[in-house]
């Protein structure tokens, strides 16, 4: 954080944290709403749907846009693994969301 502040100075580092804050946002509504569908259509609540879901989505885009399938890749892991901390605070958006955005921080 501080390398950052140094680097990009105080106004752009503000907002890059405010964009990290609304992007820890955002995946997290693709995790929920990503395992309340996929539970109601395959009736199985311990498979990290949102985190698949997500996964798929944030891993194609990143090959698309980046044109590094190791980065997709990376990032398709890093979505489940966000999907798997979703199921682990037992779908408590309230305790999710920071740690979601922590980890996406980090």
């Amino acid at each position: 954080m501080l390398l950052e502040w140094n680097a990009r100075g105080p106004l752009l580092s503000v907002f890059q944290y405010i964009y990290y804050l609304a992007e820890g946002f955002l995946i997290s509504l693709i995790i929920v709403f990503g395992q309340k569908a996929c539970e109601k259509w395959f009736h199985n609540e311990k498979i990290p749907y949102g985190g698949i879901a997500l996964g798929l989505t944030w891993g194609l885009v990143h090959i698309f846009t980046k044109g590094s399938m190791v980065i997709g890749i990376l990032s398709a892991i890093g979505g489940f693994m966000f999907g798997t901390v979703y199921l682990l605070v037992n779908k408590d958006y309230r305790k999710a969301l920071p740690i979601i955005t922590a980890l996406f921080i980090l």
